[in-house]
């Protein structure tokens, strides 16, 4: 499986929280059935919006070396 890149990881985590939005308090595992992801993403894309807000939902940072573009 392919990772997703930063754009649609944001695009999904967004549509996500939109869905939890839309309805009164569903479970995690309600939310997992209809955007089919696992239960525990849920969770945790629930509680990193909850205590961070939008920003919460987009990628930390990375450690290790940055990539080296090679030139032409």
């Amino acid at each position: 499986m392919r990772a997703h890149s930063t754009p649609q990881a944001l695009a999904f985590r967004c549509r996500l929280i939109l869905r939890i939005a839309a309805s009164d308090r569903p479970t995690n595992l309600q939310v997992a059935t209809e955007i089919a992801c696992e239960r525990h993403t849920v969770g945790r894309w629930r509680q990193r919006y909850l205590a961070h807000g939008f920003h919460g939902l987009q990628d930390a940072p990375r450690s290790g070396r940055p990539q080296r573009v090679s030139p032409l």
